[in-house]
């Protein structure tokens, strides 16, 4: 349902399924769900979690389903089994693989202290972006040292009695993270407020973690010896991550923006560009940093500068 064309892409409505997966894994938000948004989604559920508290409940438990596969699990397991656990509270959306990282991080910063998501078997070929979602935020969670079990899971079984038994077996986790906060701005704007909740509650709170590969946060290392100062990186890098200073043979780096698409290595003529996966914390991530530079060379006539030094030497 998704094309593209040139510089932009198209999605066909008479195709697209609805299944929401575009917007789980787009690292920037420019693909966004609507039923609902992310914003309201993530106050909605902020705010049952705190009346779920204010009522006297502890430790809950998110359960995203369907309204058709989910619900007719948990419609099963209530009548011929034991029904799902008193601090699980079921929540129904219209795709479950809408759900990406920066909703679960938010939901677990927010109070929940698990997320689990049903899903339908048959759908096996949608559940590839919300399975490395998961992973991804189980990492996070993993690396900040606030997990003994995983804080989410996916269950995709077509049995009840196998799904019951998973939920009832599912570790009991305890979390006195409540940092509720209002979900504005774009999707990385979201995440880093729900990584910086995240991280006042961590006991090491280390500056940097490490990140699975293909994750959508990262810097990018540059061999100082091969670089030439080409710019070709900065032409490529669609994030406006690796930016030039016009009139000056300098490489400059924003960590916050780069989205590890790895366009600036593929583009890299030099090879001197390598990409490192992980989550900085430091408020260094959001200042331009300078990732080379070089002396300028001035034209031996009219002093104008126009290469760098080791290029003319070269």
């Amino acid at each position: 349902a998704i094309s593209d064309h040139a510089d932009t892409v198209a999605v066909d409505a008479g195709i697209c399924g609805g299944c929401g997966s575009c917007h789980a894994v787009c690292p920037t938000g420019s693909v966004s769900y609507q039923y609902p948004i992310q914003n309201d989604l993530i106050a909605q559920l902020q705010s049952l979690a705190a009346r779920y508290r204010d009522a006297g409940g502890q430790n809950p438990v998110l359960l995203l389903h369907d309204p058709s596969f989910g619900s007719d699990m948990i419609a099963a397991m209530a009548r011929f089994g034991r029904g799902l656990p008193a601090n699980i509270i079921p929540y129904a959306l219209h795709a479950v693989t809408s759900v990406g990282h920066v909703e679960i991080a938010a939901l677990i910063a927010s109070g929940w202290t698990q997320v689990l998501v049903v899903a339908n078997p048959q759908l096996e070929e949608e559940l590839s972006g919300i399975r490395s979602e998961i992973e991804l935020a189980n990492s996070i969670f993993n690396a900040l040292g606030l997990s003994q079990a995983p804080r989410c899971q996916l269950i995709c079984e077509a049995d009840p009695d196998k799904a019951e038994q998973i939920i009832w077996s599912n570790p009991a986790q305890q979390s006195s993270i409540h940092d509720a906060f209002d979900p504005v701005g774009s999707k990385r704007d979201i995440g880093r407020m729900a990584f910086a909740r995240l991280h006042e509650h961590s006991t090491d709170k280390p500056d940097t973690i490490e990140l699975p590969h293909v994750s959508p946060y990262g810097r990018v290392e540059i061999d100082q010896t091969a670089c030439t100062l080409c710019m070709a990186c900065t032409s490529a890098c669609p994030a406006n991550a690796i930016v030039d200073t016009p009139g000056e043979p300098r490489l400059r780096f924003v960590e916050n923006a780069c989205v590890q698409c790895g366009l600036c290595v593929s583009t890299c003529p030099e090879s001197a560009l390598t990409l490192q996966p992980r989550l900085n914390f430091t408020p260094a991530a959001m200042q331009p940093i300078t990732l080379y530079e070089e002396e300028p060379f001035n034209c031996i006539v009219c002093d104008t500068p126009f290469a760098t030094r080791s290029t003319i030497e070269r």
